[in-house]
């Protein structure tokens, strides 16, 4: 099996905007549980975030659909606090976090899924 190693510079800008966004969606969905959500699920989503950059850094198709695949799940997560917050009134702050999450996997999903994206994941450049 060949370990071509990918270079920074072949990986299309579309695909670093992608995982630059998914990274930081990340972080703040992991601040977000800390701080507004549940603190018991911390290290689940932790080890999840972990498992999930591991994968995606490996540039191959199933990667990307998988990593599309939890934003969409993350995505109707944040929005359902950001709609329970909004209607309860109780934590604007929340609403504001949870939002903003939302447009961050949005953004993420949007940038995984250009054409370019798609040509990188599906390759045959990429190591096996």
């Amino acid at each position: 099996m060949g370990s071509e190693k990918i270079k920074i510079k072949d990986i299309p800008i579309s695909v670093k905007n992608g995982v630059g966004l998914l990274f930081v969606g990340w972080i703040w969905l992991l601040f977000c549980i800390y701080s507004y959500y549940d603190k018991m699920f911390l290290i689940r989503f932790f080890i999840g975030a972990i498992i999930l950059f591991y994968c995606v850094l490996q540039f191959k198709k199933w990667a990307q659909m998988m990593v599309l695949f939890c934003n969409a799940i993350t995505i109707l997560y944040c929005a359902a606090f950001a709609v329970l917050f909004h209607f309860s009134g109780s934590n604007p702050k929340v609403v504001v976090a949870s939002v903003i999450n939302v447009l961050l996997f949005i953004f993420s999903s949007y940038f995984l899924l250009q054409k370019t994206s798609a040509e990188f994941f599906s390759s045959s450049k990429n190591p096996p």
